[in-house]
């Protein structure tokens, strides 16, 4: 089996026409409140300062025998949280009353 690696930012992994599995043999999700606020601290300064540029770490792929789909080998932590945090935001984007805005993050974030 050969690897190939490319660096490729959130968009770019969470909008393509891709499912990501995460393989039964995975560890459960294990995050808790010290891991939570050390991500939401760096998305904070993100967000805060123009040329910051944060690095999650690696996150491994393996392309299955399905089209289009995908298993998570590593990263299947860091991954399901940026999901859990574009869920958080959609649902408070629906709120607030902007399902257009919210429809469209689902779209393109969450197939």
């Amino acid at each position: 089996m050969s690897f190939s690696a490319s660096q490729k930012n959130i968009n770019e992994i969470l909008s393509r026409n891709i499912i990501y599995c995460i393989p039964l043999n995975q560890r459960k999700y294990v995050w808790g409140e010290n891991e939570w606020s050390e991500f939401f601290d760096d998305v904070f300064l993100i967000d805060q300062a123009s040329n910051y540029n944060h690095f999650i770490g690696s996150v491994v792929f393996a392309k299955k025998n399905v089209n289009n789909q995908y298993s998570i080998i590593d990263g299947q932590q860091r991954l399901t949280t940026i999901c859990i945090l574009f869920v958080a935001i959609i649902n408070q984007l629906y709120l607030v009353n902007e399902q257009a805005i919210s429809e469209s993050y689902k779209s393109t974030y969450l197939k």
